[in-house]
């Protein structure tokens, strides 16, 4: 009985283990995705944009990289339903106290990043220079995102807030920054449970091992 303990013990420490480092994996994977982002834009400095013009640089619509398909869809559904307007917002806005800048307003950080190829993202459409995308499976509701964005931002006299990164001048603006620390927090907090657990349960395991092997002796 001693020896089947024991390597039900070895069995459940490896099983352990192996449940760890996926905890470890997925937590390095949403902190990209999720940490890293709310971190900077934390450090963006506010600033007022002023809308100057809309441009569109190529074609009109721009086709996303990954997209879920449905099977057997109708063709307003099928490939390449992934589609979306592409245009850029052209705004004014100041840096520090008497420096203003002529740039493409985006929406978030990483419709940025993904502009400049620099998307820590997987699978997206990068060097797309838009001020917004929409990569859902419909092709009329990606249309009715990147409008409601155009008709809010793009439009003559308006002003609104926008956020810029001050050590960066090729950065931005941006008009929604991640301020939303809720999906930060559970990011955060499963992962690392999941490591306390498994550490907890590991040295518990240990223990009975070496009671068992002691017995057996």
């Amino acid at each position: 009985m001693a020896k089947a303990g024991q390597v039900c013990c070895i069995v459940f420490m490896v099983l352990l283990v192996l449940f760890m480092l996926s905890c470890f994996a997925v937590g390095v994977v949403l902190a990209i995705f999720f940490v890293k982002p709310y971190v900077y834009s934390q450090s963006l400095s506010k600033s007022t944009c002023s809308y100057i013009g809309t441009e569109v640089s190529g074609a009109d619509y721009r086709v996303c990289d990954m997209c879920d398909y449905y099977e057997n869809a109708p063709d307003e559904y099928s490939s390449p339903s992934c589609i979306y307007p592409c245009f850029d917002i052209i705004v004014s806005y100041q840096r520090g106290t008497n420096e203003v800048f002529k740039s493409t307003l985006f929406d978030t950080v990483e419709q940025d990043r993904k502009a400049k190829g620099k998307s820590d993202r997987l699978f997206v459409n990068t060097r797309a220079w838009c001020s917004i995308s929409s990569c859902t499976k419909f092709p009329s509701k990606n249309e009715k995102v990147v409008d409601e964005f155009r008709l809010t931002y793009g439009v003559s006299g308006r002003t609104f807030d926008c956020y810029y990164d001050q050590n960066d001048p090729n950065f931005g603006p941006i008009v929604y920054p991640e301020r939303d620390w809720w999906p930060t927090f559970h990011s955060v907090l499963w992962p690392v449970l999941g490591i306390i657990l498994s550490i907890v349960l590991l040295a518990v395991s240990i223990s009975r091992y070496r009671r068992l092997k002691t017995e057996h002796w």
